[in-house]
């Protein structure tokens, strides 16, 4: 864990440095060594949090659910063990570590300083690097979420405004209707035509939109979900939103998931009429022309290279959603009102879950009925005639072995008492 990749902890270190350069002065009072650790660490952390939330724009710690704390940065608890740690530095780990250092000849210890320093200040500089191009990604992305919003906005007030001007139109050619029929048609056709060239244009500001996301995303590299996995109690409260989403890009294990999902989905099939397809996105596969394998019972798609998921359900529910019963599980906001547009029905990525989850109590009730309760015997479903029987042949009771011997008669017995001619 840390901000470099390497097994190094620049806070750590420096905080330890300003640790001795402020206690040895004062070491053989321990009260003033706790304290002046206490102090100097307190204000190193609170300048190193304060500054790096400012410059990449991630807490990366964030002491906030603690009990007197400071805007995250430093928290009473924290500062208390600067302290102890101070005296455990001085009086226990700095002297054995000192003379050991110092007893080392000159050209080993000017190589070691060397070489650890080239490989941190590399370190340094790549970590830095993506840490940047990570706050430019949030701020990308709060934006591109905010101009989303805006525009969804627009289009409703656009629907709004249409429905009202079209109501306004036809009131007022209910009183001339027979002198300005033509004018009505006239006008409800260029209502029509504005409706459609309005929404048209924001759909593609949408489209472009949804595009820009795609890109970001994707762009969640190897080292980029290495940050967020070095510090797992990193926060960003100014760009919270953006933040979580690539929080759960990095820890996801694309597929594992896709197989945990496929298995769900097929599952929930079982339980359901209809046909189920289930697209994930290859639209970055170079040469790719798409696939699609059945998986069980459902149907699993994988785009062609340039093709979104969210292009080729736009394009089956554009295909099917005139003639057919049509449910789409999205909960993105740009998709669900392409294909409401589409006359399919809308399931929330929610809803959806839940539905899997009922469905799956449903099995598990059913398969409890059918099992019972208890154990489960040989003869538990047998009618009461054949237990009898069964039951008496066991004790060698002479009724059984009479009817052993009627239900025998007219074929041959392999031992005495077992019934051949009638399955039970």
């Amino acid at each position: 864990r840390g901000f470099l990749h390497l097994p190094l902890l620049p806070l750590y270190g420096t905080g330890a440095v300003m640790m001795l350069w402020v206690s040895l002065p004062v070491k053989d009072n321990l009260f003033l060594v706790y304290a002046a650790g206490v102090i100097a660490a307190t204000i190193l952390e609170y300048v190193t949090g304060w500054g790096m939330e400012k410059l990449f724009k991630v807490k990366y710690w964030d002491y906030s659910d603690q009990r007197f704390q400071l805007n995250g940065y430093i928290c009473l608890s924290s500062s208390i063990a600067w302290g102890f740690l101070t005296i455990l530095l001085t009086e226990v780990i700095h002297r054995p570590i000192e003379a050991y250092v110092l007893g080392l000849p000159t050209g080993i210890s000017l190589s070691c300083v060397c070489a650890a320093s080239v490989l941190f200040a590399a370190d340094t500089v790549r970590s830095v690097k993506e840490a940047l191009d990570f706050a430019k990604m949030l701020d990308a992305m709060t934006r591109m979420r905010a101009e989303f919003d805006d525009a969804q906005v627009q289009l409703a007030l656009l629907k709004a405004e249409m429905r009202d001007r079209a109501v306004q139109a036809r009131d007022e050619s209910r009183l001339r209707m027979e002198l300005l029929r033509s004018e009505t048609t006239a006008r409800t056709a260029a209502l029509k035509d504005e409706a459609a060239a309005r929404t048209a244009a924001l759909s593609r500001r949408l489209e472009e939109i949804r595009q820009w996301r795609q890109d970001l995303t994707g762009k969640v590299s190897f080292y980029r979900r290495g940050i967020l996995q070095r510090n797992p109690s990193a926060s960003s409260p100014r760009f919270a939103r953006a933040f979580e989403e690539l929080r759960e890009l990095a820890e996801m294990n694309i597929d594992g998931a896709r197989y945990r999902l496929m298995d769900l989905m097929s599952n929930y099939q079982g339980t359901r009429k209809g046909t189920l397809i289930l697209v994930f996105d290859a639209y970055k596969v170079a040469g790719n022309t798409g696939e699609d394998i059945r998986y069980h019972n459902i149907h699993v798609i994988y785009t062609k290279e340039a093709e979104t998921a969210d292009q080729y359900i736009e394009k089956l529910a554009h295909q099917m959603g005139r003639k057919n019963r049509v449910t789409v599980a999205t909960s993105d906001g740009l998709e669900q009102l392409i294909i409401r547009g589409q006359g399919c029905m809308l399931l929330s990525a929610e809803d959806l879950k839940e539905d899997v989850e009922r469905a799956r109590r449903m099995v598990e009730e059913e398969r409890a009925k059918l099992s019972g309760k208890g154990k489960n015997y040989l003869l538990s479903h047998a009618d009461q005639d054949t237990r009898s029987y069964l039951e008496e042949m066991r004790l060698g009771t002479e009724k059984g072995q009479e009817k052993g011997e009627e239900k025998t008669a007219g074929s041959p017995s392999k031992g005495p008492g077992r019934p051949h001619g009638k399955k039970r």
